[in-house]
Parts: structure tokens; sequence; C-alpha cells
């Protein structure tokens, strides 16, 4: 609506299409990204972004029959305006939806984020307030002495204005706005919300590169509140410095041929009056405090009237002018702020190029046909990042619970990462339900396991001691087939808690660092329990094979609604877009920059990081004061040499650092991948170096991350495996003893308490390698250490853990028979009982014969020599149990209904 039809344009604020329309309400325009959506998606304030007024685009304009169906739409505009809220552009999705609905079905009006026009004749026009945009800069730009915030907010009142006009100007097929400044355009307003701007149609031509230098000239004199400074092209002597700019240059010219230095030559020509005049602008830009972004985006605009020998920075069409305006309106902690008073490199942890992956994800989650995922993709590709922030914020968004076990590469015990999570399952448990479901949670669990199921859940997850009473074992109960008596213990408290619980999701990851009757565990509950909670399965392709074990494992889920989801490196949209953010620079300006370290790290994101981050180290990537922005020298990083992956990367990063960094990052590999805080402390008390300022130093730098719970560990299993890689064999294996020998001199053998400490110590002191040097009250300590672990292992089932464990303590011990005959007795003993459960017949017969050839009494012998035969039975050596078995008989004087060698004997047997 008008004052004379065809007079005034009336544009509408930047809105959204139909989601059913396939057609772009501005053509060319691409979505802003927006690392927040790629996570949070169709959350409780997401979705439409508006300004203002915004609806639905419709195809065509219709007439207007009579003033009532126009009132409808006035009301519908009137209740759309008063839906949203001031300063901010977030909608309610149902209830934008429904106005859209509405607004789209009218047949009288045509309402679009560009325009709202009422066709063939004139109407009522809506209650606006109609403003001269120079008089309301000058009533709303800060005047006199006004802080930077106060800047900021009247450039976010601002930012709508310059990107409606941008979206219009962009979306004209032949230029007909006017744009000469900005007193000769106007600003519409409608219950004090921002409605479009207009101006009188233009009655000259102008092309695409004078509209984009004219588009700049208004966004200066917006932001900014001044008028920009006439431009002159007259040379003056010596504004040039000192260039010859005669005939001679102009001849110079002429017989260039080669068009790049000719191109060369006239920028050198022109560089002298035009450098200066930006250099005029920059410097009024900065005299109003305006941020970097918005400076270097006028300065590019304007640019844009040098045409030919504009700067590769210049914009090339009001498209980018547009994507860049977006981003400072949708992230000014970025691109408005900049890098602030005190920066500081840094890369955020948000998701980067992950739309589609995390689309399916939550598709998936949400299917009925899906009970399950298993997540794959190469080491480094983000698979545990992506999936934890995905499915923290499906639960906080649907009440679930979510339970995540990581195993560990080098983990002293895996059965332990799942045991970990159940007792976590039970405090939530206990803390979030009512006591009457608690009652009946208890009683079901005790009729379903009984008190061996219920024991060996006690051995492994305390806290289910919080639902359940202590029980007493019946008389053989003790001869229960424990892993087997477990894992049906797992799946029933899962299956039960399950349906008395709010949804729960379980994540397990690098399901490659579990040890074969871990992931039988976890096959039994994902294949027979009920009431299945939402299982995600993550693993790493580098460590599997076609053929082992867990590619068999893998093959197994087939039979069940289990969908697989796999991650991929970024593209080069994603890796520019968490270059733009972390430099804080419009993408458009880090492409060059992204392409070469895409090219280089082949968009994996953790290489991606630490590659940025050694770039940064170098100088490669720089702060630049004046202004202060973050600047990068393009030539010298392109010639940078790669190496071949990225533990060669960290390594040679590590090399750099200082000897107190180097040995707190090897200490923290020795002890694993994560370190609790009690193991921590004590180390950090023993050492004779402090080592407390360089973890906090390491963790600033990204090699570590802190843990309330679990103290420190490493941000990535390849930044421990590279710290471990940078110690020769020797040194590895002499910071471990070191290590080992101090978690030693506590009282482990008494201590219940921390389980993991033993594990620790016993491990440590066994990789550092037998120490003859040591006394031999040392050396019996570190045998009985390993008889304790290995014992602890058998409880939590870790069968594999235990055997190495009794076989570490057999060495310890090795000459102590007559100096200390039970620890050794025992340690043997333990050793072939385990390695027999393993049918590990090697072993078996190597540690029996030790106890046959060292021990005392027959008596002492005989459960090895018992172990022997079975072990041979199950290995198919009959004959050889047979004789043996016949020989024990014999040597307990227990003869044989019938004699050896009788032929009926034979044939039975």
């Amino acid at each position: 609506c008008g004052k004379e039809m065809g007079v005034d344009l009336i544009l509408g604020t930047s809105g959204t299409q139909d989601p059913q329309s396939k057609s772009s309400a501005t053509p060319g325009i691409q979505e802003s990204p927006q690392p927040d959506a790629f996570l949070c998606g169709p959350g409780d304030s997401l979705g439409w972004q508006i300004e203002g007024s915004a609806a639905a685009p419709m195809d065509s304009h219709h007439h207007c029959s009579d003033v009532e169906p126009l009132q409808s739409q006035e009301k519908l505009h009137t209740q759309f305006n008063q839906s949203t809220v001031k300063g901010s552009y977030a909608v309610d999705r149902e209830a934008h939806s429904e106005l859209l609905d509405d607004l789209q079905n009218s047949p009288d009006l045509a309402y679009s984020p560009e325009t709202w026009k009422v066709n063939s004749m004139p109407c009522p026009s809506p209650d606006y307030v109609e403003t001269n945009l120079r008089q309301w800069i000058d009533e709303n730009v800060p005047q006199g002495l006004y802080s930077r915030s106060d800047l900021n907010d009247y450039i976010m009142t601002a930012l709508p204005i310059a990107i409606n006009l941008t979206e219009t100007l962009a979306g004209e097929v032949m230029p007909e706005i006017e744009l000469g400044s900005c007193s000769a355009l106007s600003v519409k307003w409608s219950a004090d919300r921002f409605v479009g701007v207009t101006s009188k149609k233009s009655l000259q031509l102008c092309d695409k590169l004078g509209r984009l230098a004219s588009l700049g000239k208004i966004m200066y004199e917006l932001f900014s509140g001044r008028a920009p400074p006439p431009r002159s092209y007259e040379i003056q002597a010596g504004s040039l410095g000192g260039l010859d700019v005669g005939v001679n240059k102009i001849l110079t010219l002429v017989r260039d041929d080669n068009p790049r230095s000719k191109k060369r030559s006239m920028e050198q020509f022109e560089s002298g009056c035009v450098d200066q005049y930006h250099r005029e602008l920059i410097l009024n830009l900065k005299d109003v405090g305006l941020p970097v972004s918005l400076i270097d985006m006028v300065k590019n605009l304007i640019d844009c009237s040098r045409r030919d020998f504009r700067a590769d920075e210049s914009y090339a069409s009001l498209d980018d002018a547009l994507v860049d305006l977006k981003l400072v309106r949708d992230n000014p902690d970025c691109f408005l702020c900049g890098v602030g008073n005190s920066p500081t490199f840094s890369i955020s942890s948000k998701l980067y190029g992950r739309r589609q992956v995390v689309e399916k994800i939550v598709k998936l989650y949400g299917s009925d046909d899906c009970d399950g995922l298993v997540v794959h993709g190469r080491a480094g590709v983000g698979k545990s990042s992506l999936l934890l922030q995905v499915f923290t914020h499906i639960s906080k968004r649907d009440g679930s619970y979510f339970l995540r076990a990581k195993f560990e590469q080098a983990g002293v015990n895996p059965l332990a990462v799942i045991a970990s999570m159940f007792d976590a399952l039970c405090d939530a448990f206990v803390r979030d339900s009512q006591p009457h479901i608690r009652h009946n949670v208890a009683a079901e669990l005790e009729s379903a396991l009984g008190p061996a199921g219920i024991s060996a859940l006690l051995s492994v997850t305390p806290s289910v001691l919080r639902i359940v009473s202590s029980p007493a074992l019946g008389p053989y109960d003790q001869f229960m087939n424990r892993a087997a008596s477990l894992s049906y213990s797992f799946q029933k408290l899962l299956e039960i808690i399950s349906s008395h619980f709010v949804p729960i999701i379980v994540l397990l990851d690098d399901l490659q660092f579990a040890d074969i009757s871990t992931r039988m565990i976890i096959m039994s509950l994902l294949t027979d329990t009920e009431n299945t909670p939402f299982f995600v399965c993550c693993y790493r392709d580098d460590d599997v094979k076609p053929g082992d074990d867990l590619s068999e494992w893998l093959e197994c889920l087939h039979s069940r609604d289990i969908k697989t989801v796999q991650v991929e490196n970024l593209s080069l949209e994603g890796v520019n877009m968490l270059i733009s953010e972390s430099l804080k620079a419009f993408p458009r300006i880090t492409l060059p920059l992204s392409v070469q370290l895409h090219a280089k790290t082949r968009g994996n994101p953790f290489f991606l990081r630490r590659f940025i981050d050694s770039l940064v180290s170098r100088g490669l990537i720089f702060l630049s004061l004046n202004p202060p922005r973050w600047a990068w020298d393009l030539e010298k990083i392109s010639n940078v040499e790669m190496p071949v992956s990225v533990v060669e990367l960290l390594v040679a990063e590590m090399q750099t650092l200082s000897p107190e960094l180097k040995e707190g990052l090897r200490v923290v590999a020795c002890l694993g991948s994560s370190v609790d805080k009690r193991t921590m402390e004590i180390i950090l008390d023993r050492l004779d170096i402090d080592l407390v300022a360089a973890l906090g130093e390491l963790v600033t730098r990204g090699f570590l991350v802190t843990d309330d719970v679990s103290g420190v560990r490493f941000s990535h299993d390849k930044v421990q495996q590279s710290a471990y890689e940078s110690m020769t064999y020797d040194e590895q294996k002499n910071l471990h003893a070191r290590l080992g020998l101090i978690l030693c001199g506590q009282d482990l053998l008494h201590d219940d308490e921390y389980g993991y400490l033993l594990f620790v110590a016993a491990t440590q002191v066994n990789l550092g390698g037998l120490d003859m040097s040591l006394h031999q009250s040392k050396r019996v300590y570190i045998g009985a250490l390993n008889l304790r672990a290995g014992k602890r292992a058998i409880e939590l089932s870790a069968f594999d853990t235990a055997l190495g464990f009794f076989q570490s303590g057999t060495m310890w011990v090795s000459n102590c028979w007559s100096a200390d005959y039970d620890l050794t007795l025992a340690l043997h003993t333990s050793a072939t009982e385990i390695a027999c459960l393993l049918n590990d017949l090697v072993k078996v017969v190597k540690f029996s014969s030790e106890v046959v050839a060292n021990a005392i009494s027959y008596e002492e012998k005989l459960p090895c020599l018992s172990y022997l035969i079975k072990c041979q039975a199950y290995c198919g050596k009959v004959s050889d149990a047979k004789r043996i078995a016949f020989t024990v008989l014999e040597r307990l004087g227990e003869a044989p209904p019938r004699e050896i060698g009788e032929p009926s004997l034979n044939v039975d047997m």
C-alpha cells in the first residue's frame, strides 16, 4: 500500500518461505551457517527466524474486492507482530506456522518477505509510522560519550534495516530503488516493530558493482551515523608517495602487453588515491568505535567502485553481503564483537558441518522401526563428541536418562566400565524415583535374580545396595557360573528399572577396545532385554578388520532393528564454518585458507584442530593489532609439509614443549587415557618435579581435559598414543617402574575402597618389568599385589586381565618357593585355574608343572592336576587326559573297578 500506486515501494522484512515450497523467496541466498542448528534442530525456540513481521511468500497478487478481507489481514498482521518478542527473532514454531497458514490461505493479500502490495486498486493502509532514515539515525545513534555496549545495541537495532534493504536489492530484476543517501530512504514501524524500508524509484540505472558501492555508503551512514566523505580522484602532488604518474608511466601501461602486469601497474597507479580514501573511511569508522567486521564490510562494499581493480576481499554480489549481515545478526558474539579486549585463539566445541548426520540420528531415534544405532567412522572424525552432544540434548528435551560407557585403549578392566555405568543408573534411579517404585523394583529384582544374582551384581555394582539389601548366600551359590550370572543380572537390572523409570539411552563408545567377555554381556543386553532402552554402539573403522572378533560381533546385530550411521570427514563447507568462527572472520574471507586446510587434513576434525593449533604456535596464524583481528600467511601455510598421520603431527608438536610439559604428558600417558583424582594426587605428591602448573598448561593447550569425577583425561586417545610414542622403549619402562613403585607405597593390600588404584599400581609396576635389584621383601609385596588384583579381576569376570596379573606375580616371586611358599603356590594355582577356564593349554601345562615340581604335599598338587586333566580333555587330548587321570588315581591309592588295559575298558573309554 502506498500513497500512490507504483510510486513508493514497501519492503517487508526478511522472512522464510513456505516449508512446502521449493522456490526461494530470495533467489541465490544461501542459508547462513548456524552451528547451533546442527545440534538443536527443531527445539523449543528454534526453527523460523524472522525480523519484525515476516510471512511466507505467495506466488501471485490478487485484487482487493472490498474492505472486510483487508481488515482481517490487518488483524492477522497485528496479531503476528504482537506474537514476536522485542529484541528476539525466535518465534514459537507452532504458533508461527498457524499464522503463516492463515496469511497464505487468504485470497486477498500477497504477503512475502520482500514485498507487501495490494494490486490494482488503492486500499486503506495499515497503522504504520514512517520516519526518514536519516532522522531515525540521528535520534538513535549514540551521542557524546558512550560505551561499546551502547554502540553494539544500536548496531543490532539497525541490522534489520540493513538486511531488509539488502534483501530487496538482491531481489530486484531491474535496479529500481534509489540509493543516494539515508536521507532518501524511510523506515516504517508498526507497534514499535520494524516493518520495512521505503524508497522512491530511481530514474537512472546502475550496474551490480555500482549498487554494491552505493549500498556501502548507506551502510557507512547507517552504522556510524556519519555521512561518507566525498571521494576525489584528483591526483595531488606527493599524494602517491613519489610514484611517477606522468607520461612515462602512461606509456609504460600502453606498451605492456601482459594483462597481469598491466593490472598490477594500474592498481599501483590508483592505489595512492584509493588507499588514501579508504584510510580516511577506516579512520572515521574507528573514531566511532565501529567493530572491525563492519568496518571491513563497508570498506569491501565501497571498494566495488574500483570495478576491475577492486581488492580480492571486495564483495562479488549482494547475496554475499546479505549472508555477512545475517551472520552478524545471528552470531554477534563472533562476528560483531570480534577478538575482543583479551584475544586468545580457541576453537569452539560446536558441531560444524553435521546437519545431515544429526538429522538422520534424530529421525532414527524417533522411529518405531529402530531399536538402536551402530555409529562408525575413522579415528578423529568426531563420533564421540557428536553422539554426546546430540543425545545429551535429546535427553534434556525428552526427560530421558542418558548413560555412557566409554572403553579405553589398554584399559585395565573393560567390564568395570559397564559396571560403572550401571552404578550411575542405580544412583539416578534412587535419586529420582518415588519410594513405592523403589520398593516394587527391589521386590522384582529379588524375585528374578535370587541371592546369587544379587550377590554377583553387588560385587561389581555397589550402588545396587541402595535398592536391595545384601543377600545371604546358600550352600551351593558359591559354585555358580559368575560370568553367566553377571550377564543375566545386568540384563534383568536394566529391564526392571526401564519398566519403572524414564526412557533410557545407552551409549557404548569405542567398542573396539572392549574385550570379548564384555561384548558378550553387551550382546545379551541388546538381544535379550525386554523394554529395551535405546542403544547406541560406536566403534572406529581403523581398528576393525574383516573376520576379527568385533566384525563377527557386529554381524550378529543384523538380526535386530539396529540401523547403521557412518560419520565421515568434514566437507569444505564444514571446514570453512569452523575456520570462520575460530578466526572471527566472514566465511568468504576465510575460504582460501579453508581450501588449503581441507586439502592438507582431508577434513578430519581432530587432525584439523591440531594442525590449526600448530599453525598458531608457529606464527603462521597470528593476531594483527591494527586493527585487532586474526590474520594468516596463506603462502607459507600452503608450503607446510604435512605429516603422514595425526600422530606424527602431535609428536612433532610435543617436541616443541618445555621439559616440564613433556614430563607431564608422559606421566599421564603412562597411567592411561584418564587418571582419577586420588591417583594423580599420589603421583604429584611423590614426584620430585612440580607437575601441577604443567598439567594446567596442558589443559589450556588442549592436550588434556579436566573432569571433576575422573581427574584428568586426554582430549583424544591419539594424543595419549603420541605422548607415549614420544619416549623410547627404555624411557617407557623406567617411567612405568617409577610410577608403579610410588603407587605400591600405598597400603593397597588392605584398602578395599579403591579397586582402581590397585589395578593401576599392579599394571604400572608390571609394565616396568622385573627388577631384581629390588629387595626381596619388596618383590614379594609386588607379587602379593598381583595376587589380590587378579582375584579382584575374577570377581569382575575379567578373566584375561586376571591371568595377566597372576602371570606377572609368578615372575616377581620366581625364586621364592622356599622363602615365601604360600604366596608362590597361590599365584601358580590361580594362574593354572584361569588358564584352564580360558582353554589355554600351554599356560596350564607351564604353571601346573611348576606346582607339581615344587609343591610340598600331593594334596596341594591335586587342584592343578585336575585343571590340567580338564583342559586337555577340552582341547581334544583325551588320551593324555586319561593317562594323567589314571596316574593320579593310582597315586591316591584308588584302584579302578577294572584293570587298565582290559579290552572292555578300552572300548568304554
